[in-house]
């Protein structure tokens, strides 16, 4: 029965993969050692340590350090931090991308900014069927009761410019605009802007009066010239990056 029992203790003891430490522990007064007979991480050198993974690449930074693999692997590692995003906003030799920023750095891009014509401007759709960056304009009232005349005659318009003088960052605009409709399609027609009128007319019918000056509070009112050619502004086209 004796061997019986000692003959178990062996076997279950090999069936384990623990073998244990010739010294009983004696000299580690954490108590006895064992090894590990598992297989080794995938990638790993079998008689190495430590290894270390690969470092991140973040969205456009640089990549993070790697991590500290397991005993005879690997393991990847950790993903590195990403780069400023500009949301796709990027100046070009003529249109510029005009920005709010802030005291501590950061930037927000807020439109498009002609540096030839001295203009904020926005994709639209011009007369001759392309899409440009269109200047901001002072709306143009269709001819008729609603819209202002520059002249006792009722022939030449005008247009009322508001200033905003709560904030000092308002810009009067430097055109004026209205639409038309070609095959259903709506086009807008950018105007050159003239002087300065002191007396404002409008239609009643057919008569042709002076209305009451200023139109609103703050405003001036400026005479409009000539259908100013698409080709003066800059043409838009589509990309997907």
């Amino acid at each position: 029965m004796t061997r019986v029992l000692l003959v178990l203790a062996l076997v279950s003891c090999g069936d384990s993969g623990i073998v244990p430490d010739p010294t009983g522990g004696a000299s580690n007064p954490n108590g006895p050692t064992t090894t590990s007979t598992g297989a080794g991480g995938d990638g790993g050198s079998p008689s190495s340590t430590s290894s270390t993974g690969a470092g991140g690449v973040g969205a456009t930074g640089a990549g993070g350090d790697g991590g500290t693999a397991s005993t005879g692997g690997s393991s990847p590692g950790g993903g590195g931090s990403g780069g400023q995003m500009q949301g796709g906003w990027e100046s070009g030799a003529r249109l510029r991308v005009k920005s709010f920023t802030s005291s501590d750095g950061a930037k927000m891009p807020v439109t498009l900014y002609d540096n030839l014509l001295q203009a904020e401007c926005n994709p639209g759709a011009a007369t001759d069927g392309t899409r440009r960056c269109l200047p901001s304009a002072a709306y143009l009232a269709p001819p008729g009761p609603s819209a202002y005349y520059a002249d006792a005659a009722c022939t030449t318009r005008a247009v009322s410019l508001g200033v905003l003088s709560c904030v000092t960052y308002y810009e009067p605009p430097k055109y004026a605009s209205d639409t038309e409709q070609d095959q259903g399609c709506s086009e807008t027609r950018i105007y050159a802007l003239g002087p300065e009128v002191s007396t404002v007319y409008q239609l009643s019918g057919s008569v042709c009066s002076p209305h009451a000056f200023p139109p609103s509070p703050d405003a001036t009112v400026r005479s409009v010239g000539a259908i100013v050619a698409p080709s003066t502004f800059v043409e838009l086209t589509t990309a997907i990056d």
